[in-house]
């Protein structure tokens, strides 16, 4: 922390929000993760400031606004995974149903004995 960030708690805080927000954007998860100790610090100097009712809100929103970020990839890298994982299912089985609506998966067999 520089040593005037002490005196704008909440501008700095901002800041790490802004830089966080580029990191998620970017999926750059190493970065994400040097940023959290200064989030950290930032937030127990929140803590102690006098800060306005403009400063809280302008936090709130910039953090909701990176949770939101934050939950959108998970879902994102959460539909790739299942995707990835049907994908490799479909090489071995296949899935169909019988006359009356029940599911069944067809599995591959080699064509010759070994």
């Amino acid at each position: 922390m520089a040593f005037l960030d002490r005196f704008h708690p909440a501008k700095h805080m901002l800041a790490i929000l802004e830089q966080e927000r580029a990191a998620i954007l970017a999926m750059d998860f190493s970065e994400m993760s040097r940023i959290a100790p200064r989030k950290e610090r930032a937030l127990k100097n929140l803590s102690t400031a006098k800060l306005t009712r403009k400063d809280l809100d302008a936090i709130q929103k910039a953090s909701a606004r990176n949770q939101n970020l934050l939950s959108a990839a998970s879902k994102g890298i959460n539909a790739v995974r299942q995707r990835l994982d049907s994908a490799r299912t479909a090489k071995s089985s296949f899935q169909t149903y019988d006359r009356k609506g029940r599911s069944t998966s067809l599995v591959r067999k080699p064509l010759t004995n070994r």
